[in-house]
């Protein structure tokens, strides 16, 4: 009995503490940075792909959201980007809705261009044929934290992972093929990515020569077998 006692409440501080961080953890993030004047930017108006610059054989607007489609009849050898050529954020909170069948995609953020509609930095991961929407990702370092972890990178690369949460508990918060809410808060160093409220990973990245603290954002079409994605109510806000 003596140590049923002490493994309770040991058990109880790691549940709360997870709980916290997947329902609260993106919340708490924005609550003490974001203000009521922060100005927000709508990248999006559900129209047009105004201020945003693509490969128009796979890139158009659907159903009011902006839709990048690679198919059999019109495939895609190497994946190609939608570039935003609006104004940029530092530090920011945004938000869009996404849907995707088929494939692997996702948005950037805090990103460079490398040449025509290419794009290279970190990425809010989205998959549906694969497992990783909520991964944290750089196109230049790949995954940078899985679903369910916290990653420390330091100044000279080396990384420290830290477990907050199971990665295949984490997927059942996805809806496939589906709308799903992305979240992504960046601020300093602290990138947190999360989906429908729920944190999925986080980086804390100070490597001096491939950390990031400004840049373009920019949405993937990827390459290979047939697939859709659809984003909708794309916003920035100031941080």
């Amino acid at each position: 009995m003596t140590g049923m006692r002490r493994h309770i409440p040991r058990l109880s501080i790691q549940f709360i503490y997870f709980v916290g961080l997947l329902f609260a953890g993106c919340a708490v993030a924005v609550a003490t940075d974001e203000t009521e004047d922060a100005p927000s930017i709508t990248l999006f108006d559900g129209e047009t792909l105004q201020n945003w610059d693509g490969d128009p054989l796979y890139w158009k607007v659907e159903d009011g959201t902006i839709t990048g489609e690679n198919t059999p009849k019109n495939p895609l050898k190497r994946s190609t980007y939608l570039l935003w050529r609006g104004p940029t954020f530092d530090d920011f909170k945004m938000t869009f809705e996404f849907r995707i069948v088929g494939g692997n995609s996702g948005v950037h953020f805090r990103s460079r261009e490398t040449a025509k509609w290419q794009a290279d930095g970190y990425q809010a991961d989205i998959s549906n044929w694969e497992d990783y929407t909520g991964v944290f990702y750089s196109s230049h370092r790949a995954q940078l934290a899985y679903r369910g972890e916290s990653v420390e990178i330091d100044k000279l690369g080396k990384k420290t992972v830290t477990k907050f949460g199971d990665h295949d508990q984490l997927r059942k918060f996805v809806k496939e093929s589906d709308w799903n809410q992305y979240t992504v808060i960046a601020k300093g160093a602290h990138i947190m990515l999360c989906v429908n409220g729920i944190l999925m990973s986080q980086g804390f990245d100070y490597e001096t020569e491939k950390a990031a603290r400004r840049g373009i954002v920019a949405i993937q079409l990827h390459d290979g077998p047939a697939m859709k994605i659809q984003i909708k109510n794309i916003s920035m806000t100031k941080l």
